[in-house]
C-alpha cells in the first residue's frame, strides 16, 4: 500500500481520523530514486494532497462536488439556503450500462431530491435506467444532457471516451467537473486535457473494487469497495475533494494515485487474469477434443473462465490501449510458467518449499483486507458535502 494513498480533507478536529501518519508520508511524498527505478514516479500527483479524515454523513457531501455555495446555520450545519439544492444541481450521467446505473441508484438513494439526467445512445438502457430510478429523467440528445450539469460521469468503455469528450466539450459549463470510471487512465486523461474546455475540470475515477461486479445494477455495488482517483498534479484541490465526494457518496473509498502508477497495477489485476483466461480458452478450444474436454470441466476451469468478464471486446481493447504495462506482466508471466516446467521434476523437497512459499504469498494476500481502516462515511454528509463545496 506504499503506492496507493487513502484521502479525506479535513473536517472539525473531533471528527479527524488521520490516514496515512505525517511521518510515513513524508517518506511518500519523498520516494526518490528508488520508488523510481521500480516504475513509478517520484512526482505522483498523490503527494501534494493532504491527509485528512472520514467524512461524518454522504448527503452532506454530494453538495459539495457539485458546488454550491453554503451557509452555517446556529447549530454549525450547512445549508445552502432557501428551498432544497438537491433540486436545483444537475449530474449528468453518461452511459447507463451497469456501472451508469449503478452510480445513479447509489446517488438516488442517498438523495431523492437530487437531480440526474442520463443518456445512453440505446433506447433500451436509458428507458431500463429510468424505469429503475437511476435517473430524474433520461436525455436522447448528448450535448443537451450535458448542459447545465455541475458533473458529468463518463460511464463508458474506453473506447467511446474520446469521442465523447469531444460531442460535450462545447457545453460544459463554468467549473462543471467531468469524471469517468474507465479501467484506464493515462489515456482518458491525456484526452481530457487535449478536448475539455479550460472552465471544466477533468479528475480521472476508477471504481476499481466493484469491477467484474457488474452485472445487475444495483445502489449498493459500490459499498465499501476501493474507488481510485487519479488527478492531474495541476488540478484544483477543490475539483479532487469534490470527486472524492463523488466516490464517497456511493460509498467508495477513495484511493489516489498517479494515472500511469494506476495502468501498471490495472495491467497486472485486471488485465492480465482476463488474458489468462482467454489463453486457456484459445488453448482447449483450438484441439479437436474441445467437445470432450467440455463435458468434463468443472468448477476449476470456470473459475478461470469468469476472468474473461462479462465484456471481452472492451477488455481486450483496453488491454490493447495499455500493452507496454500489459506486455511486461506478460513476459513474467511466460518466466513463472518456465519455471512451473521445471518445477514439475523437482524432488519432493524442493517442491514442497515452493508450495509454502505459495501458501505465504497466498496468506499475505488474503490478509490485505484485514487491515485497519477508517469506517466509510455516511452517504447523507458525503452528498451534501458534494453540493456545498467542501468541508469548512
Amino acid at each position: 500500500m506504499d503506492r496507493i494513498h487513502r484521502m479525506r480533507r479535513p473536517i472539525p478536529s473531533i471528527l479527524c481520523i488521520p490516514v496515512i501518519p505525517r511521518r510515513a508520508r513524508a517518506r511518500h511524498t519523498s520516494r526518490g530514486r528508488g520508488a523510481e527505478q521500480r516504475g513509478f514516479s517520484p512526482h505522483s500527483s498523490l503527494n501534494r494532497y493532504p491527509v485528512g479524515c472520514i467524512s461524518p454523513s454522504p448527503r452532506s457531501v454530494v453538495y459539495s462536488a457539485i458546488g454550491v455555495n453554503a451557509r452555517v446555520t446556529p447549530r454549525g450545519g450547512r445549508t445552502p439556503g432557501k428551498g432544497s439544492p438537491m433540486a436545483d444541481f444537475q449530474i449528468t450521467i453518461v452511459g447507463l450500462g451497469a456501472t451508469g446505473t449503478s452510480l445513479g441508484l447509489a446517488l438516488r438513494q442517498a438523495s431523492k431530491e437530487l437531480t440526474i439526467v442520463g443518456h445512453d445512445k440505446d433506447p433500451q438502457a436509458a428507458a431500463a435506467a429510468r424505469k429503475a430510478g437511476a435517473v430524474s429523467r433520461t436525455d436522447w440528445n448528448l450535448p443537451s444532457a450535458c448542459r447545465g450539469a455541475s458533473m458529468v460521469i463518463l460511464a463508458l468503455p474506453l473506447p467511446a471516451m474520446r469521442d465523447t469528450m469531444a460531442a460535450i466539450a462545447e457545453d460544459l459549463g463554468e467549473g462543471c467537473l467531468v469524471t469517468d470510471t474507465a479501467p484506464l487512465k493515462a489515456p482518458v486523461a491525456a484526452w481530457a486535457k487535449e478536448l475539455l474546455p479550460a472552465h471544466a475540470t477533468f479528475v480521472g475515477g476508477d471504481p476499481i473494487g466493484a469491477r467484474g461486479q457488474s452485472g445487475t445494477p444495483r445502489a449498493d455495488l459500490f459499498g465499501g469497495t476501493t474507488y481510485c482517483l487519479c488527478p492531474d498534479p495541476s488540478t484544483p484541490p477543490e475539483a479532487v475533494e469534490r470527486a472524492a465526494d463523488l466516490a464517497m457518496a456511493v460509498g467508495g473509498r477513495p484511493l489516489y494515485m498517479d494515472a500511469a502508477e494506476h495502468d501498471g497495477m490495472v495491467a497486472a489485476l485486471n488485465q492480465l487474469p482476463f488474458l489468462l483466461g482467454a489463453a486457456a480458452l484459445h488453448t482447449l478450444s483450438a484441439g479437436g477434443s474441445w467437445r470432450d474436454l467440455a463435458r468434463l470441466g468443472g468448477a476449476r476451469f470456470d473459475q478461470l473462465l469468469a476472468t474473461m468478464g462479462d465484456s471481452p471486446g472492451a477488455d481486450l481493447a483496453a488491454a490493447a490501449a495499455n500493452a507496454e504495462n500489459v506486455g511486461h506482466w506478460i513476459d513474467r508471466m511466460q518466466r513463472a510458467l518456465d519455471e512451473m516446467r521445471a518445477l514439475l521434476v523437482q524432488d519432493a523437497a524442493e517442491a514442497e518449499a515452493t508450495v509454502k512459499r505459495w501458501q505465504s504469498a497466498r496468506e499475505e494476500w488474503e490478509r490485505r483486507g484485514e487491515e485497519p481502516r477508517t469506517e466509510p462515511p455516511d452517504a447523507g454528509m458525503s452528498l451534501r458535502h458534494l453540493f456545498l463545496g467542501g468541508r469548512r
